[in-house]
């Protein structure tokens, strides 16, 4: 079953919500506020001029929200997880390993901004979604279909793998011009201490547009 994915974080005076990932393996510090963090809700697409943000009209970044991503070569279909974090259980997204689940207090995929997207890299048994992310290369495609079917096709740029502790906060949910979409899972060494894996895996890609120019 598809089902929409819109997180949440806790909603907590002087507080900074954690998310995590494969249960508690990945953890990003967000600060909290009740205005979503990218820059601008803008999702029209105009053409304008030879530049590499060129962009087309008669486009828009679908309504709605995202209903699954696919990678074809890694040979991932999921569903986008519909998820509120409201308590404590709700940290650990998205809640089934074969799920992926999206920050919605970013944009959305396609908007101006770098959406998230968070996936498990193992389970209690077995690989789980994001078990061959590391795998993805510059040039391979992913695509994010929404409500109603619609579909953007987005191009990786580059995969790198970070010290848990040292993720580019200021980066990844800063300001920015681009259409891009950054995929996140557990890397490294896992420690049975109860910090479970202690480097997190990223994948960032750009959106396609009409024109065939990066978003």
């Amino acid at each position: 079953m598809t089902l929409s994915v819109r997180l949440r974080p806790i909603h907590a005076r002087g507080r900074a919500a954690r998310l995590a990932v494969a249960s508690g393996v990945l953890l990003l510090g967000v600060t909290t506020t009740n205005t979503p963090i990218h820059a601008t809700s803008e999702n029209t697409w105009s053409c304008t001029g030879g530049d590499r943000s060129s962009e087309c009209s008669s486009s828009t970044v679908p309504s709605g929200w995202p209903k699954q991503l696919q990678i074809p070569r890694i040979r991932v279909t999921a569903s986008v997880e519909d998820k509120s974090l409201s308590n404590v259980a709700d940290l650990h997204v998205p809640s089934k390993w074969d799920e992926v689940a999206w920050y919605d207090r970013g944009p959305r995929p396609g908007d101006r901004g770098r959406a998230t997207i968070f996936g498990h890299k193992d389970s209690t048994c077995c690989p789980a979604v994001f078990w061959r992310l590391g795998e993805l290369r510059s040039g391979d495609t992913l695509r994010v279909i929404y409500t109603g079917g619609r579909t953007l096709t987005f191009r990786v740029l580059w995969e790198k793998v970070y010290q848990s502790t040292r993720l580019p906060m200021t980066w990844l949910f800063g300001h920015t011009r681009d259409r891009g979409l950054t995929l996140m899972t557990c890397a490294g060494e896992f420690h049975r201490d109860g910090t479970d894996y202690d480097k997190t895996r990223v994948v960032y890609a750009r959106v396609l547009l009409p024109n065939g120019r990066l978003g």
